[in-house]
């Protein structure tokens, strides 16, 4: 909330978000770019993606890829609007996500400046987190992910959650009576719901099902990391 207070607090607070997530997305993807034809060359699969026709994990039969299309793809990761798929680089797309969350989270922030009650500002905030997550469940609906829009729109509640646990911690107790609770809803959720989740691309049941399962999951987590 200290980077929502004007322009220059959150111009901050974009520049360390390009440091810390920006930056490392791009230099991950782009090497693994300029790293594919001599891996092909080794009959080596860096990546997953239509231009590798056939591949397994040990062995591969992949393509060349011309300059023309090495720029293009550079360029695509520059600009975040693709994401170079393989196995080096699978965990990227999370940074791209969070990325545009945290922004997202820094604007919203700008509310406190005109809801002054803690309680209302919370409920505000809250809100628009719920709306964002019901637009994400949309998109899933109309199979739209483009730019991985459904994916952040879906996740940024979780993201809210963590703020919400760092900012009341001391007031939040876990101990083992809502952990086995926890655990015992998270075994409600998957036998009701035993398909598995992409949350990669957007693909899961329904809003309530995948809020209630992470929470039981956070609260587990924590219970076992403490």
């Amino acid at each position: 909330e200290k980077y929502s207070e004007n322009i220059e607090t959150l111009k901050k607070y974009i520049v360390k978000k390009v440091r810390t997530l920006y930056k490392p997305f791009v230099i991950t993807n782009v090497g693994v770019i300029f790293l594919h034809n001599i891996f092909i060359k080794d009959n080596l699969i860096l990546l997953k993606s239509q231009d590798n026709i056939n591949y397994t994990f040990k062995h591969a039969t992949g393509v060349y890829w011309s300059v023309e299309k090495i720029v293009s793809k550079i360029f695509n990761v520059i600009i975040m609007d693709k994401y170079v798929d393989g196995w080096l680089t699978i965990g990227t797309w999370f940074l791209k996500s969070l990325f545009f969350i945290s922004i997202i989270t820094c604007l919203i922030g700008f509310l406190k400046k005109y809801i002054k009650s803690d309680i209302k500002f919370e409920l505000s905030r809250g809100l628009i987190f719920m709306i964002l997550m019901l637009c994400g469940y949309i998109m899933h609906l109309c199979k739209f992910n483009e730019y991985l829009t459904g994916t952040t729109f879906s996740c940024a509640i979780f993201f809210y959650i963590g703020i919400l646990y760092k900012k009341f911690k001391q007031k939040i107790k876990i101990n083992l009576t809502n952990t086995f609770c926890s655990a015992l809803i998270l075994g409600i959720c998957y036998k009701i719901y035993p398909q598995k989740i992409s949350i990669l691309n957007n693909y899961y049941h329904n809003p309530i099902w995948i809020l209630t399962s992470s929470l039981a999951g956070f609260i587990l987590i924590l219970y076992i990391s403490e």
